[in-house]
């Protein structure tokens, strides 16, 4: 069985996680479009079991994907710089819409569950992710939304600025800041709230930003699915969350000493 990060080629911190699973003995490939694009694929819509996927030089069944880990919201045309420029937005559109479909229908777990505008998780504006945090009872700032081009691709992505100086990684149940660090006493509130703002929206890997302020009452700023993958307490809890979400045991080392970053309200 084996572990599947969708992410473009050029996203350093897929490949990084793809190589920590890989040290630490577990199965794991990165899928590209330019894996899409090779033969062999076959998906056929109600018949689950008898697919097969091209990832990373070899055709593997279907069922034989223990997990899909998804960096990609959306197929951007510089993924398929192979392909003639006068098909490539065609390319584009068959590609994404191959992808909802082959996403939404695998057995295994998925994080994120596509929605049928964003291959990583809900298409949500920011307004909508504060009216979301607000009725969870935060209080809850729109901030000016920063864009961020990865791969060809326009990313809301949540960073440190003056204005958003604490962010928060959600992976399941599981709270960290960027790194993969231990949020301190001094966040837990904010770790809370953003487990719960994951909870709300249905994902298993968000990346929430709060105002720095009162510690007993977070600020929610804005929230995206970009989250920092590459760090290796991260790389171990995004396994271990697969493994539960399976019925699998959970049993790494992150795993066992996670008590301190558990959110269960």
């Amino acid at each position: 069985m084996m572990f599947v990060v969708l992410a473009y080629r050029n996203d350093v911190a897929a490949r990084v996680l793809v190589q920590r699973w890989l040290a630490a003995g577990e199965r794991a490939a990165l899928l590209t479009c330019e894996d899409l694009s090779r033969p062999g694929w076959r998906y056929v819509a109600g018949r689950r079991g008898d697919g097969r996927a091209f990832v990373e030089g070899r055709l593997i069944p279907t069922r034989a994907i223990r997990a899909v880990i998804t960096r990609m919201p959306a197929v951007g045309e510089a993924e398929l710089a192979y392909v003639h420029e006068d098909d490539r937005r065609y390319a584009v559109a068959e590609m994404q819409a191959f992808l909802l479909a082959w996403l939404s229908s695998l057995e295994c777990p998925v994080l994120n569950r596509p929605s049928p505008s964003n291959l990583a998780g809900p298409s949500w504006n920011g307004p909508e992710w504060v009216q979301r945090a607000r009725r969870l009872g935060f209080a809850a700032t729109k901030v000016k939304q920063r864009a961020e081009f990865v791969a060809g691709a326009t990313l809301d992505v949540p960073r440190p600025t003056d204005e958003c100086q604490i962010v928060i990684d959600v992976i399941g149940d599981r709270a960290f800041l960027p790194g993969g660090h231990e949020p301190g006493a001094g966040d837990a509130s904010r770790a809370e709230a953003a487990v719960m703002l994951a909870r709300d929206a249905g994902v298993e890997l968000l990346r929430v930003c709060f105002a720095r302020g009162d510690e007993q009452t977070p600020t929610f700023l804005e929230a995206g699915f970009w989250v920092d993958v590459a760090a290796e307490r991260v790389a171990e809890a995004i396994a271990d969350r697969c493994r539960d979400l399976s019925g699998e045991p959970v049993t790494s080392s992150a795993a066992q000493s996670a008590a301190g970053t558990m959110v269960t309200a």
